[in-house]
């Protein structure tokens, strides 16, 4: 197994905390139990930042309860600073293993260079033009478009909410969130029709550089492992892996 720098990953998992809000948070120890009624995975799990296994039954326990009184499957999103025996527990009680993602990072230094592009628009809120953007590209349902939208209302960083517009309409979407030095991406989506065209990677540029020019020196962004066309589409925007993470439910 490679090094895995675990101060990094500490700095990455807790901005992937702030940039991708839940509605509701609570903590058992070192774990981060956050709900947002069912939308996303990663705003609906337990994170772990740390390997204390104490109790891990009792603990365990206590996390399907919470989630059962929701009507959620418990679901624990584990990165390399969760406990291994946490993993095994969770293994032995049949908690099915899925979605594994990549956590990639770049120097924005060396890709952010500023392209012009006008038909890359990137707003400061989540105007009505972006959010129905989302809806019709991505198929959200009119209850998971109002979860998202107040997801967007928690979220406490500043923001670049990018669209990328042609003749057709909106062809690309994405969102650059800043925390400190580190500019997360999220939301990166292109519509079916307008796929391979290249959109997504113009309004990426784009992002990132508004990101560098609002003194952000790190892009980050987290992708499953099974998507390989956009894997391949970060690494060549210059971003390359850091750690991986997966995650474990009783569903």
């Amino acid at each position: 197994m490679a090094y895995v720098d675990l101060n990094i990953v500490a700095r990455l998992e807790r901005s992937m905390l702030t940039s991708w809000p839940a509605l509701s948070t609570a903590f058992d120890g070192d774990w981060v139990i956050r709900l947002a009624k069912g939308h996303t995975k990663r705003s609906n799990s337990v994170t772990c930042l740390g390997a204390d296994d104490a109790h891990l039954e009792t603990r365990i326990d206590r996390v399907v309860q919470i989630f059962r009184d929701r009507d959620l499957p418990a679901t624990f999103r584990l990165s390399p600073l969760a406990s291994p025996a946490l993993d095994r527990a969770l293994a032995k009680r049949g908690w099915r293993r899925f979605d594994e993602s990549i956590v990639m990072t770049a120097d924005l230094a060396n890709i952010a260079h500023e392209p012009r592009d006008d038909d890359v628009l990137i707003t400061s809120k989540p105007d009505d033009a972006w959010m129905e953007g989302c809806h019709l590209i991505d198929g959200l349902s009119e209850a998971d478009a109002g979860t998202f939208g107040l997801m967007l209302d928690h979220l406490l960083p500043s923001a670049g909410y990018g669209r990328l517009v042609t003749d057709n309409g909106i062809g690309a979407l994405a969102l650059a969130v800043l925390d400190v030095e580190l500019a997360g991406l999220f939301v990166v989506m292109t519509a079916k029709e307008r796929r391979r065209q290249g959109l997504a990677r113009r309004l990426l540029d784009s992002l990132l550089c508004w990101s560098r020019m609002r003194d952000a020196t790190t892009g980050w962004l987290a992708v499953e492992a099974g998507n390989v066309p956009a894997v391949r589409l970060y690494e060549r925007l210059g971003f390359r892996e850091v750690y991986r993470y997966h995650y474990r439910s009783n569903a």
